[in-house]
């Protein structure tokens, strides 16, 4: 009779446990800060179309993976959005982009005024400018756009400082300060992913203004300037203003990673569920709970 009951209970635990609606993400790390986001009903790509050059500050996509890009070839096949932060080279390829369209002709391109703007000097820009959706809010502002039924919330967010000297007055010039950077929220097939661009995870007013968390954000893409240490003013940002379910720290120098997993651990009483990924092109999904 024990045993019979202890059946009875393991079936319906597993039943109550598959009754729970879930939706999956699948992410895979591109390079740098760019990632192909998968839903059921959605294939994103963010800050991902970029690559060319050569530079040990970031993961930067191969000749191989840029050529798929540019071809729209699997994974990249069938991507419904490109989304842009910035107009960095580390972020964004012009020529790219336009080539991923020109062969991928349903694909919309979300970026700011900036990138807009770079993107009409180059050959070929009027096959997909009607394709393209440029938008940059005012600062503290946001704006939303609704894309086949898909819910972006776009935010203006301030680029993260860097500082180089003026050669003829010696000062000091932060000289990311005139850059257009937006941050994305995606309401997609049941989950709120989020990606902040080159944010800055000093400016606590501006998410203070925002206050992401009321958003109740199930995955963020972070900068990893939130964490830069574990005394880090950004930990507070994330504990108070976004409050994610899951993070994915990005923009992670390649031989750094472990600097960074050991402040994630130093924190994870504080925020959990910090994930790093270690090479271009490796891949993570996410069962997220429907509320």
């Amino acid at each position: 009779m024990m045993i019979k009951k202890n059946i009875l209970l393991i079936a319906i635990l597993l039943y109550t446990s598959s009754a729970v609606p879930q939706s999956v993400c699948k992410v895979t790390y591109v390079a740098n800060e760019g990632f192909l986001l998968e839903t059921t009903n959605n294939k994103i790509l963010i800050d991902a179309v970029f690559g060319g050059f050569k530079g040990t500050w970031c993961d930067i996509p191969d000749d191989d993976t840029k050529a798929k890009i540019e071809n729209a070839e699997n994974p990249f096949n069938n991507v419904d959005i490109i989304a842009v932060s910035h107009r960095h080279s580390d972020h964004f390829n012009p020529a790219m982009v336009i080539s991923h369209v020109i062969n991928n002709p349903n694909c919309l391109i979300i970026c700011p005024k900036q990138a807009d703007s770079i993107l009409a000097l180059r050959e070929n820009y009027d096959k997909v400018r009607n394709n393209i959706i440029a938008v940059t809010p005012p600062p503290n502002r946001d704006t939303t756009i609704m894309i086949n039924g898909t819910e972006i919330k776009v935010f203006r967010l301030e680029h993260s400082h860097y500082y180089e000297q003026d050669e003829k007055t010696g000062e000091k010039i932060n000289i990311h300060r005139n850059t257009e950077n937006i941050g994305f929220l995606f309401k997609a097939d049941g989950i709120k992913i989020f990606h902040c661009g080159d944010s800055n995870p000093m400016n606590d007013e501006e998410y203070k203004n925002f206050n992401l968390a009321n958003e109740q954000i199930n995955i963020a893409f972070l900068e990893r300037l939130f964490m830069y240490h574990v005394t880090a003013k950004g930990i507070e940002i994330i504990e108070n203003y976004i409050n994610p379910e899951y993070i994915v720290l990005m923009h992670v120098e390649p031989g750094k990673i472990q600097k960074y997993k050991d402040v994630a651990v130093q924190i994870a009483d504080r925020i959990p569920n910090i994930h790093i990924f270690e090479k271009p092109m490796e891949e993570k999904t996410y069962n997220i709970k429907n509320n």
